[in-house]
């Protein structure tokens, strides 16, 4: 019987299929840590002026607020009339990449009046932090938006379920942190990670260390190619799962703004979004969609070959159109 997995393992090997490795993208700030752990939605922005670089390649400025947002131009005139929009997301709405002044939300608040455009997206999260916020604005009776706008991206799907390609993200990050910088381990063991159940009908939210994680890592797919081909497509299937996570954390949402007088809206960067099932379920709960796609198919519209998330170029393009969008709601 030992034979079988034995010569599986040995042809995989031979077409070219390998075990999982730790990939060895690794962000970095000065002055550190221009993120930190948190409590509620496993980390936010750590407040301050930072100079972020990932492996030491792609570099970019970043100003964190004291709120936990990221730097965009606020109108003081009559503040009392004055409308905001939360913009919450990954870190494709926060901008990763760009210079503060370069993201679509700072351009887009530059060019607008009446409304202040702040920017809650953090690199990382997916749609259950936008659940988060919302129930504790509500929870500690803050000030709430007049509008919220999530920016859907497909894969947030497995950031919702922390199925367990998302995890060895996870635990990838951990090894790389520890291994460009040792005195980051006891930082990055302070993070527990949020990861979304049904319980009794019912959003419930885990927190997990990432020693937790580890146990419920795939066994042997470090090591061996065969148990890397198991575990992912086991990740696969377990999308379905994701999916179904994912609608129920947008229907909350819906539910809670409608009872709070809140208008949700979505945005979506990629144009395969409108043949997919999340955009008809959104119809079906009478969700406005917002496009602020671009042109996928042009280099020039991400940071190649560093990085894979839009380029200024892009982000000037999206700005484009949000203020386009934004003004036909006055």
């Amino acid at each position: 019987m030992l034979a079988v997995p034995l010569l599986s393992e040995i042809a995989l090997r031979v077409f070219g299929k390998t075990p999982h490795s730790t990939p060895s993208n690794s962000p970095s700030s000065v002055p550190a840590r221009f993120v930190k752990p948190d409590s509620s939605f496993f980390i936010k922005l750590n407040e301050g002026h930072y100079l972020v670089s990932l492996n030491n390649s792609l570099k970019f400025t970043a100003t964190h607020t004291g709120a936990g947002t990221r730097l965009t131009v606020l109108h003081t005139d009559s503040a009392a009339n004055i409308k905001n929009w939360f913009f919450t997301g990954c870190s494709f709405t926060y901008g990763f990449g760009v210079d503060d002044t370069c993201t679509y939300l700072y351009k887009a608040s530059d060019l607008l009046t009446g409304i202040n455009i702040r920017n809650h997206a953090v690199p990382g999260y997916g749609t259950l932090e936008t659940l988060i916020l919302l129930k504790k604005l509500i929870a500690e009776n803050q000030k709430l938006p007049a509008v919220m706008v999530y920016n859907y991206m497909d894969f947030h799907q497995e950031r919702n379920y922390l199925n367990s390609a998302h995890r060895l993200n996870f635990i990838d990050g951990y090894q790389t942190t520890i291994t460009n910088s040792p005195a980051d381990a006891a930082f990055f063991s302070a993070i527990r990670f949020t990861g979304a159940i049904i319980k009794n009908d019912t959003i419930a939210i885990e927190y997990l260390t990432v020693p937790q994680l580890k146990k419920r890592e795939f066994p042997l797919r470090r090591k061996s190619a065969l148990a890397e081909l198991v575990a992912t497509a086991l990740d696969k299937y377990s999308l379905r799962n994701s999916e179904t996570i994912t609608r129920s954390i947008l229907a909350e949402i819906n539910q809670l703004c409608v009872r709070h007088n809140i208008r949700f809206l979505v945005s979506y960067m990629q144009p395969v979004f409108l043949q997919s099932t999340m955009y008809k379920f959104l119809q079906q709960q009478k969700v406005d969609c917002i496009d602020i796609t671009f042109d996928n198919g042009n280099p020039a519209n991400y940071n190649y070959p560093s990085d894979g998330h839009p380029s200024a170029l892009a982000h000037e393009l999206m700005a484009e159109k949000l203020v386009a969008f934004i003004k036909t709601q006055k």
